[in-house]
Parts: structure tokens; sequence; C-alpha cells
């Protein structure tokens, strides 16, 4: 029998709102879990478990040996860009494999009229910049949850729980407190391979912003899916106040030469067989 040792992290950032257009970056882990735990498992017969005893998903569904999309080259050359990864190795962030489709869902509650199109045209540009596949799996009712389970049978069948983007209050998710509009975050494990990747994650909108301008007849909030969706598939913020992942808003309102570049690389991670 093959052992099979995971390592799980929950990342989380943000982006902050200010009014003035003032810096106000934050810690990207702060208030959220960022503990480890290994779990074991073996292949065959037996389900796969956690060390607490918790469940994981077979391994590989639905994964390619080969990259389901082409590799993006970005238009214009540009090293603007930081990743979101626990790892020193900043040369090999975390990352989705993209021989395997990253699947998402959309809760509706209290999201304005359009929400659901709009996600579609982010997750559209963001496929795009990337090459990985974004696969729709439709509307659900989930609450926000800033430590949702990356694995959830009883809900989303045997495979990993899809990406879920919703709008939250700071009740529920305490880290839209304060001048922050959007959370969102990737469930990262790591494999007998030795190589991280992320396997389901979470992107939050404030309610807030659905009473803030937007801009051109552009709703407040699709810049800060755009930017939170680059932090789902491992941007970190950017001191350029001329890239969407600068972390205040009012500057850029799209992806930028820097943020294409990084999701390009971000793009480009090994296929994860073994999770």
């Amino acid at each position: 029998m093959a052992v099979l040792t995971v390592l799980v992290v929950l990342c989380g950032v943000w982006w902050s709102w200010s009014l003035q257009n003032r810096h106000t970056t934050s810690d990207p882990l702060a208030g959220l879990p960022t503990g480890f735990f290994e779990p074991g498992g073996v292949f065959g017969d037996q389900p796969r478990r956690a060390s607490d005893g918790s469940l994981l998903p077979p391994a590989g569904q639905e994964e390619s040996p080969t990259r389901l999309l082409p590799v993006v080259s970005p238009v214009a050359v540009s090293d603007e860009y930081a990743f979101v990864s626990p790892s020193e190795d900043a040369l090999r962030p975390y990352g989705w494999s993209p021989c395997r489709p990253v699947h998402y869902v959309v809760d509706l509650t209290g999201a304005p009229a359009g929400f659901e199109e709009s996600v579609g045209v982010a997750v559209v540009e963001i496929s795009t910049a990337t090459g990985l596949l974004f696969v729709d799996d439709g509307m659900v009712i989930e609450a926000a949850n800033p430590v949702r389970e990356s694995y959830q049978p009883a809900v989303y069948g045997d495979r990993w729980a899809p990406v879920l983007i919703r709008f939250a209050d700071d009740l529920t998710v305490p880290g839209l407190a304060g001048d922050t509009v959007g959370q969102a975050g990737g469930s990262a494990m790591t494999g007998p391979s030795g190589i991280t990747h992320y396997v389901s994650g979470t992107v939050y909108l404030n309610v807030e912003l659905l009473g803030m301008p937007g801009l051109g007849g552009v709703p407040a909030y699709l810049p800060v899916l755009r930017h939170e969706l680059g932090h789902l598939v491992g941007l970190d913020h950017i001191e350029d106040p001329s890239q969407l992942m600068y972390p205040t808003t009012g500057f850029a309102y799209t992806f930028q030469a820097g943020d294409l570049a990084g999701l390009s690389l971000l793009g480009q991670a090994a296929c994860a067989p073994d999770l």
C-alpha cells in the first residue's frame, strides 16, 4: 500500500477600501486559521482520512494527464506582481492544477440583480489570464463561513467542494470588518509529490459595496470581484497603484500588465493526480 501524506492550509487575503485612496493594507492571514495538520490515509478500498479522522475525497478526480487549456503568454513583460504562498520558494507559488476544472458555485443571497452575469464575466477574464478551465456548477444556498470545509460530501458529493462566491457581512465573516470590501482565499494541500495545490476556496464580497457608487455604469463590486479572484488563484497585493492587485480601490478597475504576468505564471502549475 502506498501511504498518502498531505498538508492542508487555509489562506485568505483581502482588499481594503478607502474613500481617500489611502494605503490600507492588512496582514493577509490575520484573523484566519493558519495552523497546519498532517492528514494520513491509504490508496485502495479504504477512504482517505485526515489525522483528525475527517474524510478526504478520492485522489485525481477529473484530472487529465495534461493541461486542459493552453499556456497563456502575457502580452506585456512586467514583474509587478506577487504571490500568496506560505512557501519560501517564491518561484514555485501555490496554484490550481491546470489539468482539472476549477468548479465554482454562486449564492445570490443579498446579491444585486445581474450578479450572476457579472461573476460569469469576471470568471471568463480570470480563466483567459491563467489558462485554467473554470466550470460553473450553478446556484446554491450556502452560508458564508470564514473556515469553510474543503470537502463537503453531503452537499457536493465525493469531490473537493467548489469555490463559493457570494456577498457577506462582517458578522458572518469577521475579516470583512472596517474598510475591508472583499476577502478570498484558497485551501491548499500538499500530496506525495511534494507540490502544493489549491483544491477549494471562497470569494466573499462585503455587502457594503452595494451602497457605493459605481463608475461608468460598472457596479462598485465588479473591480473588487476581479481583485478577489486574483487572490483566489494565488496573487498577492502589490505596491504599484497602477495594478488591480494594489490593496486600495480607486486606481485600476481591470487586470493590468503586472497582474496578467503573475496570473499567467499561476496558471502553469503542475498537474495534481495525487490530490
